[in-house]
């Protein structure tokens, strides 16, 4: 994957449709909860049903919004620490 952009790319859209097709399965399977459509049988009553489908709905969202802000600290803290060890590197190097 580092030797080739194409195979980096076709990795990186995996990655990405995976995480939107699960964010989208996650937010049906609330809804079809909070209907009533699915599961049935369960013991439970419509509303004790719809309030675990609120949680799930809303606290997915949450979990998605945090995973991407980690992500995305990620990204910041190498991204710094790779331009402090490159002007550590333009410092050192003698110039001619």
């Amino acid at each position: 994957m580092g030797q080739s952009s194409l195979i980096h790319g076709l990795v990186q859209f995996h990655i990405f449709a995976a995480g939107l097709l699960g964010t989208a399965a996650h937010a049906t399977l609330a809804k079809l909860l909070y209907a009533g459509l699915w599961p049935r049988d369960t013991g439970n009553t419509p509303g004790q049903l719809q309030e675990a489908a609120k949680l799930m709905y809303y606290g997915g969202d949450l979990a998605e919004l945090l995973l991407t802000v980690l992500v995305f600290w990620g990204w910041y803290v190498r991204r710094g620490r790779a331009q402090v060890r490159a002007g550590r590197r333009s410092q050192t190097i003698p110039s001619s």
